[in-house]
């Protein structure tokens, strides 16, 4: 079944996520997955390289993520960071969200900043693609 003309929400199986990713690139299809923040995944560089939006991390929590079965909350609640992702397979839309974001001004092996220049990130979430700083956001 093709997903190219759906806008889509998910909530994979953490060993699917990799499969929906490059569905949703194959088909250029868009929607909002729900996946945790595992910046170690295999998997993860693909999903900052289809963002299209910042990134959305959802509070941990008792009520959050619950067993369906038992409607108990996830033994992992208290350690688990959940977060909505809106993604793309058009690259166009990536592109553009890109272009929006600021440029990192990091470059390594060139002078270090003096505190004469402010620092970009105060704290919270963030990853860098290709040298663009992507902040997440709290809901």
């Amino acid at each position: 079944m093709s997903w190219t003309n759906w806008f889509f929400y998910a909530f994979p199986p953490f060993s699917l996520i990799q499969r929906v990713l490059v569905k949703l690139e194959k088909d250029n299809a868009e929607g909002v997955v729900i996946v945790p923040d595992w910046p170690t995944a295999t998997w993860y560089p693909q999903l900052l390289r289809l963002l299209v939006r910042k990134p959305l991390l959802l509070p941990k929590g008792r009520t959050v993520l619950r067993l369906a079965h038992a409607q108990t909350p996830h033994p992992l609640h208290s350690k688990l960071q959940l977060m909505a992702v809106m993604l793309s397979g058009m690259q166009l839309k990536h592109k553009e969200f890109m272009d929006k974001l600021a440029a990192s001004s990091v470059h390594h092996g060139g002078k270090g900043h003096t505190d004469s220049i402010p620092a970009t990130c105060h704290g919270g979430k963030f990853s860098v693609l290709n040298g663009t700083v992507i902040h997440f956001m709290h809901l």
